[in-house]
């Protein structure tokens, strides 16, 4: 009798070590499914700025003015570059001047990791953006923000970058 018991046991132990295997696979492939599901009804937005108190603004300026926009932000040019992979974001928002590695700099690293990438320069100063499109010619430099900048006016700008 307890042979039986241990067959039958051994019997649903590997039922159910069976289930719960396919049940992983399907959740997986589910996960994989939402997260494309999301690249396409979402816009990534990168915002690198070494000013932890800019970066959170536009974080919530951005995603309070549009449900789609899904906002992650840097406060060091050296942690994005090691988390950058290509196709991560829609736009990258990039200071200009920030220490260790200043915005141009990140800039063309950035492009040797994802020529496609689309990319707005934000300053305090004034810039030159014909110099500057002389100096960076790839196609991803799309914009100059002029920081501070109201809200609507930033909201516009990604707007029309992301259209």
């Amino acid at each position: 009798m307890e042979d039986i018991s241990r067959k039958i046991h051994k019997g649903n132990h590997a039922k159910i070590s069976e289930n719960v295997t396919s049940i992983l696979e399907k959740e997986k492939q589910n996960k994989l499914d939402r997260s494309l599901l999301d690249k396409q009804n979402y816009k990534t937005i990168l915002i690198v700025d070494d000013e932890p108190d800019i970066t959170y603004t536009l974080k919530l300026a951005l995603e309070n003015s549009n449900e789609k926009y899904r906002v992650h932000t840097y406060n060091s040019p050296i942690t994005l570059l090691s988390e950058f992979t290509p196709n991560i974001c829609d736009l990258l928002l990039i200071d200009i001047n920030m220490p260790l590695m200043n915005g141009f700099e990140l800039c063309k690293q950035i492009l040797e990791i994802d020529l496609n990438v689309r990319i707005c320069f934000m300053s305090t100063g004034e810039i030159n953006l014909e110099a500057l499109r002389d100096v960076y010619p790839k196609k991803g430099m799309g914009c100059f923000i002029k920081k501070p900048i109201l809200i609507k006016k930033l909201i516009k700008i990604v707007d029309e970058e992301l259209d």
